[in-house]
């Protein structure tokens, strides 16, 4: 998946996120749909999971199939391949990190992909 459809999901979530109320629950969950459901339109897409985090409640719906005419549905366990947006990502995690003081910019990474890849 390149970048230029990764970033058209991900405005997608984040358009969805910011056109629903806080309080509401059933807003952030109509918004999801309607946006998953606009992007699925698009023939390039056939499956699209999206997570919205606020207020410290977290929404995620999945929807499609992974593979076209199979009709196995995604779920909290798919992975999809993010490509370079990965470190876009990755950057602004650790930075805010950085600001919250969970981690030191001295720190060795090491230290921290000991966790992840235990050896």
């Amino acid at each position: 998946m390149t970048l230029k459809y990764v970033t058209s999901i991900l405005f997608f979530a984040l358009l969805g996120c910011k056109s629903t109320h806080p309080t509401h629950t059933q807003n952030v969950e109509n918004a999801i749909t309607k946006n998953a459901l606009q992007l699925l339109k698009d023939k390039r897409f056939h499956s699209v999971s999206i997570a919205v985090l606020k207020d410290g409640k977290s929404t995620i719906k999945h929807f499609g199939e992974l593979t076209i005419g199979k009709g196995n549905k995604p779920n909290d366990s798919t992975l999809y391949e993010l490509a370079s947006v990965t470190k876009t990502f990755t950057g602004y995690i650790a930075a805010k990190a950085v600001l919250d003081k969970k981690l030191s910019l001295e720190d060795d990474i090491r230290m921290y992909l000991m966790i992840l890849i235990p050896i």
